[in-house]
């Protein structure tokens, strides 16, 4: 998150990238004493990109004492 946060400072635009470990160290040649747990998507935002996607209002995806039905 740390470096999420430092790519944004800077202008940058980042994502978590979902990974097989097992394949990125065949693929890397990376040794069994290193295990990868987290790759990222850093670069600079599109033209015209919205910087937050819309979101559901919080009462409609929380809800506190009350039935779900």
């Amino acid at each position: 998150m740390t470096l999420m946060l430092a790519a944004g400072n800077r202008g940058y635009v980042s994502c978590p990238i979902g990974f097989n470990p097992v394949q990125v160290m065949e693929v890397l040649s990376v040794s069994d004493h290193y295990v990868p747990v987290m790759m990222l998507t850093v670069g600079r935002p599109a033209s015209g990109n919205n910087t937050r996607r819309p979101r559901l209002p919080v009462d409609e995806v929380l809800a506190f004492n009350r039935s779900l039905e």
